[in-house]
């Protein structure tokens, strides 16, 4: 009886071992394909676990960091102060480097795309914005490009919101009239933050850029990029 135990123990000893590798057989290639993979959905870049983060102070640092992300927009994490934050890089634009943000309506198939399909930019040399006490004044300058400088006029402006009116507008408050933040004078050249419409129209309340065609013309998007000077 004790020694057809002892088989017995053997026998089920065997077949843990044969449990065990045949587990690990199953184990060790999934780990090994989720350390070593890399999903790029839409040009975003996800790391697994293990995997150094793709991260940086900005686009530019990142683009420095990580040469290969060079005509490789799309999402990237910017280490701050604080907890990281996700934003969208232009690697493509000027060698790449470019913290974007678009003003556009997402998901709308719309008539300007069939009406109105002409592009223009406008670049500064210089583009920054002050702390908390100056109310975030803007300083832009060196304008070059074929939109026409349009932020001249915001120039050492203060942000206004609907409920912080820093604008030059003594009658009014354009930042509750136009429902927007920004560098607003009295009121504004260009509305990046403006009124999306689906269609061409013109009107102060739109997005538009008014030194390109000198109108108030509706346009489909404007596209914001920040690039650190060497």
């Amino acid at each position: 009886m004790v020694k057809q135990n002892m088989e017995g123990i053997k026998n089920l000893d065997a077949n843990v071992r044969n449990l065990k590798s045949d587990l690990q057989k199953l184990v060790v290639p999934q780990k090994e394909a989720t350390d070593n993979s890399t999903n790029i959905i839409g040009n975003k870049s996800t790391y697994s676990s293990g995997r150094i983060p793709m991260s940086g102070t900005d686009c530019a640092d990142i683009l420095k960091k990580y040469p290969d992300t060079r005509g490789k927009d799309g999402v990237y994490n910017i280490v701050g102060l604080s907890r990281p934050k996700a934003v969208y890089c232009d690697m493509t634009t000027e060698n790449g480097g470019w913290m974007t943000d678009v003003t556009e309506a997402p998901g709308t198939a719309s008539r300007h795309g069939e009406i109105q399909r002409k592009k223009a930019y406008a670049v500064y040399s210089r583009f920054a914005v002050g702390d908390e006490t100056s109310k975030y004044k803007l300083e832009v300058n060196g304008y070059s490009g074929n939109a026409g400088d349009s932020l001249d006029y915001h120039n050492n402006m203060k942000f206004s919101t609907p409920d912080e009116d820093n604008d030059s507008d003594s009658s009014r408050s354009c930042a509750s009239k136009y429902r927007s933040g920004w560098w607003f004078n009295s009121c504004s050249h260009t509305k990046p933050n403006g009124q999306y419409t689906d269609s061409e129209k013109t009107g102060y309340e739109f997005v538009t850029w008014k030194l390109w065609k000198n109108s108030w013309i509706s346009l489909k998007s404007i596209k914001l990029m920040i690039c650190p000077r060497d």
